[in-house]
């Protein structure tokens, strides 16, 4: 009875061995194959060798039957000079030098200097981001118009003449509490 069990045993284990095995190098197969750096060479090889060609895909949507028929073909390559400036948002990459050099170079146990440094730095935000609204507004009211032209649903306009009520509302709540910190000093 002894000698049955030792052979149930060998067997079982000889099973979960090849078992775990068996796993394991299906395992090391699938990561080799997807590894991250044969992508990344997969995809640098590309880059290198590829010029790039900007593709514009269209949906077939009902609001934007009013474009020109060129842009309507789906998976037709259309070529960056058929686009004016304004309709490509290209977002700024490099900050301005002077948010890079606002470091803080006092004594950092002085708490009131610390304090005004960062309400100095609270103060530009504020006026960085009331000097963007307008340029913000202008974008936002081109796209609108174009939206019209373009007869897209009433609730996508409305939500875009929301975004600019929110942006006004928001500069002038921080025009008014930079007047009111200003004549609180």
């Amino acid at each position: 009875m002894k000698q049955i069990q030792w052979i149930l045993c060998g067997g079982l284990l000889s099973v979960i061995v090849i078992g775990t095995w068996a796993l394991m190098s299906a395992l090391q197969v699938t990561t080799i194959a997807s590894s991250p750096l044969k992508k990344a060479a997969q995809v640098e090889h590309s880059v290198q060798t590829e010029t790039p060609t900007p593709i514009i895909y269209q949906t077939h949507s009902s609001h934007l039957s009013g474009f020109d028929s060129s842009v309507n073909k789906p998976h037709e390559k259309a070529a960056l000079s058929d686009f004016a400036e304004s309709d490509v948002y290209i977002p700024p990459i490099v900050q301005s030098p002077s948010q890079n050099n606002t470091s803080y170079s006092g004594d950092l146990d002085d708490h009131q200097s610390y304090n005004a440094y960062l309400l100095e730095k609270e103060h530009a935000l504020k006026h960085e981001f009331i000097a963007a609204v307008d340029k913000k507004v202008t974008r936002i009211n081109n796209l609108l118009e174009r939206g019209i032209r373009a007869n897209l649903p009433e609730e996508q306009l409305q939500e875009a003449r929301d975004k600019i009520a929110a942006l006004k509302t928001m500069k002038a709540q921080l025009i008014e509490e930079l007047e009111s910190a200003t004549v609180g000093n």
